[in-house]
């Protein structure tokens, strides 16, 4: 019994030490395989990808309106906003929205398109007083219509590149742009009341135009057209350096901004118009061109924002 109970101690210490050891594999193994709390990540745009981008700042815009009173809240405006408007080239191109792209060459690299176009004909008419009518008639309440035509049309473009820094959501950004504009323009009148030696000032619309300097012969001066010398056209050319800021909140998708620093050039040709008088030498109905601006040059560098101030940009 005694030689027993001698054997059975070591048995049962053996036990226990392989339990304890075979808790702490388990410990060990559970502690293993416990999962690591990984950061969450998200995609950025990648070689070969594409961008879209709108001007956010119009949408920001009508959002606030909307909790201060404003009356006749609109959103004027869903797209990249153009290289060149109205500041620089003046009123005859100013397009609203433009088509604002990317394209990833490298991860790293990104190449970048902004166009903006527009073509308006806008044609105001108005009734004058029938004289022919009113001649034979002092009673006559007959009209005719005048008619003012404004064509104008412009675009701006500009491409560039641009090299991203940064790994996670926010990225920043330098390059340079070529810019370039280009806009015309032609006004054209028509009028029901004819000139003639009996009615040499005959009721015509004052469109707000002030007619050139008429020859001295001439009895009175109406505006046939003002255009260009030669329908030219105005230009504006230059480079842009920027530096800016993307802030991806998803996916593909990212909020930003940019400032610039550009070197601008513009060309405006000569301006005439084609006036029509009575010359009252010779009794004939005329039509003359006079010059009303000589040809222009302007310069322009400085701080500012070209196509968009403030920008989202979807990658696909």
């Amino acid at each position: 019994m005694l030689a027993a109970a001698m054997l059975a101690v070591p048995a049962v210490s053996f036990a226990q030490e392989a339990d304890e050891e075979g808790g702490l594999q388990q410990e060990e193994q559970y502690e293993v395989k416990k999962p690591s709390r990984n950061k969450k990540t998200i995609d950025l745009p990648k070689a070969g990808d594409f961008g879209v981008g709108i001007d956010v700042v119009p949408v920001f815009r009508y959002v606030g309106n909307l909790f201060n009173g404003t009356q006749n809240n609109t959103l004027d405006s869903f797209g990249g906003s153009p290289t060149l408007g109205a500041d620089f080239i003046g009123n005859v191109v100013n397009p609203n929205v433009s088509i604002m792209g990317r394209y990833m060459i490298t991860d790293h690299l990104v190449g970048r398109l902004n166009v903006g176009v527009i073509a308006d004909v806008v044609q105001n008419s108005f009734y004058v007083t029938d004289d022919a009518a009113q001649a034979i008639d002092p009673m006559s309440e007959a009209q005719v219509v005048d008619t003012q035509t404004m064509k104008k049309a412009g675009a701006s473009v500009a491409l560039g590149l641009s090299y991203r820094m940064g790994k996670n959501r926010v990225q920043g950004y330098f390059g340079g742009d070529l810019v370039y504009g280009v806009a015309s323009y032609n006004n054209t009148y028509s009028y029901g009341n004819a000139i003639t030696e009996l009615n040499q000032s005959p009721t015509r619309h004052d469109f707000g135009e002030t007619p050139a300097t008429k020859p001295s012969q001439w009895s009175d001066a109406f505006i046939l057209s003002s255009q260009s010398v030669n329908n030219s056209t105005i230009h504006c050319f230059g480079l842009g350096l920027h530096v800016g800021m993307e802030i991806f909140l998803t996916s593909y998708m990212s909020l930003g901004g940019e400032i610039s620093f550009t070197f601008l050039g513009s060309y405006t040709p000569q301006q005439y118009q084609t006036l029509e008088g009575y010359n009252t030498y010779n009794n004939t109905v005329e039509t003359w061109n006079e010059l009303v601006s000589p040809e222009t040059y302007s310069f322009h560098c400085g701080t500012e924002n070209l196509g968009g101030k403030l920008y989202m940009m979807f990658y696909f």
